[in-house]
């Protein structure tokens, strides 16, 4: 991988985005660095749904329509695409160096690849506690393209920040629902408190 690449990651691994769980605020980082990392117009982050049927883009970022968008209405369901959907639930990364033909991304030449001018596709999977649970993917704009290994292995890297983003958010919600019932905990016992001793000023 290149310096300037490894220069990225370790901005945006440093930044308090990741560890504090800020899950807009990362996927926002982690297109836009994506894009500028791969010299690509298009790069989006999609979450699997609880069925594991279909995945939902929650944040998009291109060059060519404004920038970035949350939630842009994206949405892929594996009966339209099963092969994808296949290759996905292998939790392996997708290259598809020329998209159109590629077996696992050719079943979105009408509809997608055409419509958006894309060529090739460079698609990660995120995992959390080793399950995949969404993608990073990177479209490039054109004819095909060649990913590197160094390109590969910096789309990865930012796939593991993204895992790393979702634990630390379970984290904190855990850490906040656990606050929360230690409030409530001790509002009952002073409220038991307050119970017990003017039952006792009444004995008195």
């Amino acid at each position: 991988m290149s310096r300037w690449r490894e220069r990225l990651l370790l901005e945006l691994s440093r930044t308090s985005l990741i560890d504090e769980g800020e899950l807009d605020a990362a996927a926002k980082a982690l297109c836009e660095t994506m894009a500028q990392g791969l010299e690509v117009e298009r790069a989006s982050l999609w979450m699997l749904e609880a069925s594991g049927e279909a995945m939902r883009c929650i944040h998009l970022f291109d060059t060519r329509e404004g920038g970035h968008q949350r939630f842009p209405g994206l949405l892929l369901e594996a009966h339209t695409y099963p092969r994808y959907f296949a290759a996905l639930h292998a939790a392996r990364s997708i290259v598809a160096n020329d998209a159109v033909c590629h077996p696992d991304t050719a079943e979105f030449a009408h509809g997608y690849l055409d419509v958006f001018g894309i060529g090739a596709l460079l698609d990660g999977p995120v995992r959390q506690h080793g399950r995949m649970v969404g993608i990073l993917c990177a479209e490039h704009r054109g004819g095909p393209r060649k990913w590197t290994r160094g390109e590969r292995s910096f789309a990865a890297s930012l796939c593991d920040l993204y895992g790393r983003a979702l634990t630390a958010a379970d984290r904190r919600e855990y850490r906040n629902r656990l606050e929360a019932l230690n409030l409530t905990l001790e509002a009952r016992v002073q409220e038991r408190g307050a119970e017990l001793q003017a039952a006792l000023d009444r004995l008195d």
